[in-house]
């Protein structure tokens, strides 16, 4: 018997979808402006967009151990706590909270990157193509976003703060 597919529980999956790529994708525009800005090295600014694929490599096999020990969406609900907190350090304009937070974020995006895939299966096991098919969307819509508003918003944030 095919099961009705939980809405909410479908909305959880695409926000926390449309949050695993666009703090990624909305920096690599930015890259020159960070470094003119923060006087980064070519090395320093290459790490900006490095260390969170860095943190894929490495705590993405983490992900399923952290999920046994304290359950699937408690894991992900973490995790986005950890992704939130990351993003406010990257505007700090010193290079040491710059790379906190990227760190941050990346570790949060590789984690969720893991589960997210393990809980559409678990429950919308009838769905899952479906379901799958929205959370990419969604994950790689905001992502393209993101990485098309990051500049147009810096200019504008630029003049207003030269406004006041």
């Amino acid at each position: 018997m095919e099961r009705k597919i939980n809405s909410a529980l479908l909305l959880g999956i695409i926000f926390v979808a449309m949050n695993l790529r666009s703090p990624i994708t909305s920096v690599g525009p930015l890259v020159g402006i960070i470094s003119e800005k923060l006087s980064l090295s070519g090395g320093q600014a290459e790490l900006i967009t490095t260390i969170p694929l860095m943190a894929f490599a490495i705590i993405s096999p983490i992900a399923p151990k952290l999920a046994n020990k304290w359950t699937i969406e408690r894991t992900i609900f973490g995790t986005l706590m950890v992704l939130i907190v990351g993003m406010f350090p990257r505007a700090i304009p010193q290079l040491v909270f710059l790379f906190l937070g990227t760190t941050l974020l990346g570790a949060a995006i590789a984690i969720c990157n893991v589960l997210i895939p393990g809980i559409v299966k678990k429950e919308f096991p009838d769905k899952s193509g479906l379901v799958t098919g929205i959370y990419s969307v969604s994950m790689n819509l905001t992502g393209a976003i993101a990485s098309d508003i990051s500049i147009p918003l810096v200019k504008k944030w630029v003049l207003i703060g030269t406004l006041l």
